[in-house]
């Protein structure tokens, strides 16, 4: 994986934290589709607004470089939370308290037209 500079890191902490759900939901829960739909567009929007992050601060950086990024990045999110799993399982207190996040994301409201 190629080195991603800290600056990077800060401007997909949230993305970060989205995919760290995503990694553990998928291995450890099968949410109910409504919830899962709502996730996935949640995590869509937070995708994309890190994908702009990243090119904003490199704007010499095209789509690919972003997108391979962004993919090397999850992949050791990935890898990061299958290694965890192997220590805690998925029935593991702190588990448990992780995949809450996942909750909480999915209920999350980015619209922009709140009443």
């Amino acid at each position: 994986m190629s080195a991603i500079e800290p600056v990077v890191k800060r401007a997909l902490t949230i993305w970060q934290q989205f995919s760290v759900s995503n990694s553990l939901a998928s291995k450890c829960v099968k949410p109910d589709k409504a919830k899962l739909t709502k996730f996935l567009e949640n995590y869509q929007i937070v995708s994309t607004h890190a994908a702009l992050r990243l090119k904003q601060m490199n704007p010499e950086w095209g789509r690919d470089r972003v997108d391979k990024t962004m993919a090397e990045y999850y992949a050791a999110i990935d890898k990061a939370v299958s290694e965890f799993l192997a220590q805690e399982t998925c029935g593991g207190q702190k588990t448990k308290e992780a995949l809450q996040r996942f909750d909480m994301q999915a209920e999350m409201d980015f619209s922009r037209n709140k009443q």
